[in-house]
């Protein structure tokens, strides 16, 4: 059990790197949005000079203008019919990809408040 952490980590490296590979490689979208964002991947000018491609999770359709997930921003989606139909599937990798994060980022606020002296 208590390295159940690890293998958790492992996996979501795994899928990471296969999602990389299945979908080009798309960063996830920034945080802080509620529910699924619509907008596609944006170059640094913010006008879509990079957009990138993404395929659905659920339907495998490729698309530029997808939705992402608002929790673990890893799947893709066309619509929100493939996101309900897909969830169950996603459910479990999403919820251990949020816990992760949120592992990560503890680790990093402690490491930086290591630095500064715990200021």
């Amino acid at each position: 059990r208590a390295l159940g952490h690890i293998h958790t980590e492992q996996a979501l490296s795994v899928l990471e790197r296969t999602r990389v590979m299945s979908d080009g490689g798309g960063a996830p979208p920034k945080k802080g949005t509620k529910g699924t964002s619509k907008k596609g991947a944006k170059g640094k000018n913010g006008k879509g000079a990079a957009e990138e491609t993404h395929r659905c999770f659920h339907c495998q359709t490729e698309s530029t203008k997808m939705m992402c997930c608002s929790q673990c921003h890893r799947a893709w989606y066309c619509g929100k019919p493939c996101q309900k139909k897909h969830w169950k599937q996603h459910k479990r990798a999403c919820v251990a990809a949020v816990a992760a994060e949120a592992r990560h980022a503890t680790l990093r606020r402690k490491a930086t408040a290591a630095q500064d002296g715990g200021r």
